[in-house]
């Protein structure tokens, strides 16, 4: 299976700028405040996504060994480089997608607070990491992101 693309620069830049400004205002709020879980910072695990990737993401729990993680064979807004996923991480610098619902509070408040649609706050299908650019952008950086992937030889979804 294809690794995830932690690559910032795989974003629009627009929105890895929101992202950006989100994790670091969330990390200055969550610091010194989660130390019995062991946290050391939120920050991007995932953004732009292949069409293999997600291919092998959706394989998981249905074919492939694993939980499910996704309800669509699509890369969707990952694809454009407009959605990310991002987690915390702690002092063993080992990813969670979990753990204290604070810590989520706050990574959600400061997504909102950069116009960020956040997906931990979705009634169906909750997904605590995921954030993406809003309804008002979101059809403009769509083909935004097509354009910017392209020109860094990344393959994108069919406009």
């Amino acid at each position: 299976m294809e690794i995830q693309d932690g690559n910032i620069l795989h974003l629009l830049p627009e929105f890895a700028a929101m992202v950006e400004t989100a994790l670091r205002e969330a990390n200055r709020e969550c610091t010194g405040k989660f130390d019995n879980i062991g946290f050391k910072e939120l920050k991007l695990f995932e953004g732009y996504r292949s069409q293999a990737r997600q291919e092998a993401l959706y394989d998981q729990g249905r074919t492939e060994a694993g939980n499910i993680v996704t309800n669509t064979p699509i890369p969707g807004y990952h694809g454009f480089g407009i959605a990310a996923d991002c987690v915390w991480y702690d002092r063993l610098n080992i990813p969670h997608w979990d753990g204290d619902a604070g810590l989520w509070e706050i990574y959600f408040h400061c997504a909102a607070l950069q116009g960020l649609d956040v997906g931990g706050r979705w009634h169906s299908f909750p997904d605590s990491p995921h954030v993406q650019a809003n309804h008002l952008v979101i059809k403009d950086w769509r083909r935004k992101g097509h354009d910017y992937l392209k020109e860094l030889g990344l393959s994108t979804p069919p406009l």
